[in-house]
């Protein structure tokens, strides 16, 4: 089932506000996969909901789920694991941030034919200093994958590493082992990210600037990353209105973390916030937030979670939660 690969999020977190990760161009989101819970709702009560029972509340938990009562219980549809999967990563290493932003466009192009892009293809790209690495996954066998031609794509990458014949447990060892190291754990750190979808993908002078950005500006510490989950693939089957989540056009997750030791600073979070800008190509109004990476710092965070879906989100709660005992400062408010 689609899945994440952070070790400090857990289900409950993970599937009410989407549930993505590597497989979700394979199956879509974890709340694509969801079917059937048990909630407990604000006045105590616990019910069942299902897409048949209590629909609205089922509706309402996939995507919007701290708003509306604590799941006890989900329940999901699973599929068989795949025989084979191949690991892969590119590397390229330079000073020079046109290269970098040259690699990154790369990999772009191959996420804008998503339609005809074999959807056993995951890939996640992370930047640091004078570094670009696309990594990933392929769901089937090895001549399958490589029809794909990666090598020749990325052939400008100075480390490929290519890894073959792996079974599933032996890919999930390899996954949760590599995202342990990346993301801090006893330190401070201020992030910030914003959803590109295929509408809005970023064109090359937009990538220009936000590569030279990156590598030029100070961000207030040694250690920093920015980190590009790509989706499309089964995530666009569903509608925008099939669940409270509504980001079904969802080219990829841009996400800037500065990890410091001391607690972060005002420069710090100015270079997070403009990094965010200048992939938005300074048009904010024009793009959604993922819900998991919460911004208390924009007026209106749930229009920029929800999008179309908050006025049946509001109407919902005020049905079920009208004195907001669940209540988040960026959570579904009731109407009044």
């Amino acid at each position: 089932m689609p899945h994440g690969a952070s070790a400090s999020v857990g289900i409950g977190g993970h599937a009410t506000i989407g549930g993505l990760g590597m497989h979700s161009r394979l199956y879509g989101a974890a709340l694509d996969v969801w079917k059937e819970t048990e909630v407990v709702l604000a006045n105590g009560t616990i019910i069942r909901a299902s897409e048949s029972k209590n629909s609205d509340v089922f509706w309402a938990l996939r995507g919007a789920g701290a708003s509306f009562g604590i799941v006890t219980e989900f329940k999901f549809q699973t599929y068989p694991e795949p025989e084979e999967v191949v690991n892969f990563q590119f590397t390229l290493v330079s000073k020079d941030s046109s290269e970098l932003a040259d690699f990154f466009k790369i990999g772009q192009e191959i996420m804008r034919g998503d339609k005809s892009l074999d959807r056993r293809f995951s890939t996640t790209a992370v930047v640091q200093k004078n570094i670009l690495t696309f990594s990933g996954a392929f769901f089937g066998p090895a001549d399958d994958y490589l029809e794909l031609n990666l090598k020749q794509r990325f052939a400008g990458a100075q480390n490929i590493t290519e890894t073959f014949n792996l079974t599933w447990t032996e890919h999930l060892e390899r996954l949760f082992k590599a995202t342990e190291t990346l993301f801090p754990h006893q330190e401070y750190f201020d992030s910030l990210g914003t959803a590109i979808d295929f509408a809005t993908l970023p064109n090359n002078d937009t990538i220009d600037r936000v590569f030279q950005y990156l590598q030029k500006q100070d961000p207030g510490s040694d250690e920093w990353f920015g980190l590009l989950d790509y989706y499309g693939g089964a995530l666009r089957d569903a509608e925008t209105s099939a669940t409270a989540f509504p980001h079904r056009d969802l080219a990829y997750l841009f996400a800037i973390y500065v990890v410091t030791q001391q607690p972060t600073t005002r420069k710090t979070t100015e270079y997070v916030d403009r990094a965010i800008l200048e992939i938005q190509d300074h048009k904010p109004e024009r793009y959604l937030n993922y819900a998991g990476y919460g911004n208390l710092r924009i007026p209106t965070p749930q229009q920029t979670y929800w999008g179309p879906n908050l006025p049946r989100l509001e109407k919902i709660k005020s049905m079920v939660d009208g004195k907001d005992i669940f209540s988040t400062p960026d959570g579904v408010k009731p109407l009044h």
